[in-house]
């Protein structure tokens, strides 16, 4: 494994055919304290002693928890012993207890929280989708456990095609202690800047394939190379209705409406004959190919459409969209090159500061705010120490450098797998 700073541009990529419904609401939530709640399988039944919670939000901002002290079992290393330092023991010692060094909450809670409620699936249910946990997850539709995640800076996702449609009962545990060894002054995890809160933000959402659509699409990358004007495209596609022969057609197109440019379709012929399946292929960008830059934010729509050969019946298709720039990062020398132009990279640091809520905002608009504050001290890019945020930042990126000229680089430290 490889830990480094990478230079992204954002991409956000939708499947099209998927329809989705909104679990955001009321829910009800129970805390297990002693970590009970598996072993006496609480998921198997209504929660008992349940209070009322919404989602999306955090337990802390809804009054749950324990009232902070000095006593508390904080997430963090870092400024702990200023806890022992006289001249902040009047904010130490009172009933108002404020941290010296870390963000203080109105509410402290560490630990499972099981969250529970309601809900009708419809026909060809594919997944729950949560978009930003805190932190590991571990999910029952009734007394089916669909598994567990633990990431904390992609969405977690279950497969629930197996399930069959009507009223079920979702049940959530969500369980903040840090299990993912990042570091207990990671901001990702720690207490300093967002809080260590327990809760779910950002989309919560089963998603379902609408007639015909077969779902075959699992990731696709594109990498640009402009030397030869082309793109390689990845697709991973998975095959779990054992689909066999078929075409997958793309085509590209330009994001700028004032200066339209669609490019041919291509048709690659496709043989799915294990569940998963892997397409590689290369796109042309014709000889009038737009290049990224941080003065030139021309970024392109790659479109993906499959569609089975069908032996009878109407033929299946799945779409998937997304998002990409022609662009070329490299090195002379000491220094970095964007498509063999120097680059001079002018950036700030975001430690995950946002202490009206304790987490980081998960929509477009709020990120465009703290984007244009950016571009108005004359900055290109943004490096998020310890912790990734979530997808409207970066589609947020890709808005401003569209319309307003602000850079979409974003640097991020990751950790990476090696293939």
């Amino acid at each position: 494994m490889r830990l480094g700073l990478v230079l992204l541009l954002s991409l956000s990529a939708v499947f099209c055919a998927a329809a989705t419904m909104d679990l955001s609401g009321d829910w009800k939530v129970v805390l297990d304290r002693e970590n009970r709640g598996g072993e006496q399988t609480w998921f198997a039944s209504e929660l008992k002693d349940a209070r009322p919670v919404h989602l999306p939000g955090s337990l802390q901002e809804q009054g749950l928890g324990d009232k902070p002290s000095a006593k508390t079992a904080w997430t963090t290393r870092i400024g702990k012993e200023l806890l022992s330092d006289p001249r902040f023991q009047s904010y130490i010692q009172s009933e108002d207890f404020k941290s010296p060094f870390w963000l203080t909450p109105l509410r402290h809670y560490v630990g499972a929280a099981w969250y529970q409620r309601t809900i009708t699936l419809p026909n060809k249910a594919h997944s729950i989708f949560l978009e930003r946990p805190h932190g590991k997850t571990t999910v029952w539709v009734d007394d089916i456990k669909l598994g567990s995640c633990d990431s904390l800076g992609t969405p977690h996702e279950y497969d629930i095609r197996g399930i069959q449609p009507g009223q079920h009962r979702l049940t959530i545990c969500v369980d903040n202690r840090v299990g993912v060894p990042v570091g207990d002054d990671a901001h990702s995890v720690s207490d300093q800047t967002q809080s260590n809160w327990n809760g779910i933000v950002g989309r919560i959402e089963v998603t379902s394939c609408e007639d015909n659509d077969p779902w075959v699409f699992d990731d696709v990358q594109v990498y640009p190379d402009i030397q030869a004007n082309t793109i390689t495209v990845r697709v991973d596609m998975e095959n779990a209705q054992g689909l066999r022969e078929g075409k997958l057609t793309a085509s590209v197109q330009a994001v700028d409406a004032d200066k339209p440019q669609a490019l041919p379709e291509q048709i690659i012929p496709v043989s799915l004959k294990d569940k998963q399946t892997r397409i590689e292929f290369t796109y042309a960008m014709g000889k009038e190919v737009r290049l990224w830059d941080e003065f030139s934010p021309n970024l392109y729509t790659l479109k993906l459409q499959f569609e089975q050969i069908p032996r009878q019946g109407e033929p299946s298709r799945s779409l998937y969209q997304t998002t990409f720039g022609m662009r070329e990062l490299g090195v002379k020398g000491t220094q970095f090159t964007i498509n063999g132009r120097t680059l001079f990279l002018r950036g700030t640091l975001e430690c995950c500061i946002f202490p009206l809520t304790g987490y980081p905002p998960t929509d477009v608009e709020s990120w465009k705010k703290i984007l244009r504050v950016c571009k108005a001290y004359g900055l290109n890019h943004i490096r998020f120490h310890s912790w990734c945020p979530p997808e409207a930042a970066f589609a947020a990126a890709d808005a401003m450098a569209a319309n307003f000229g602000l850079s979409g680089w974003v640097a991020r430290t990751t950790e990476q797998k090696e293939a």
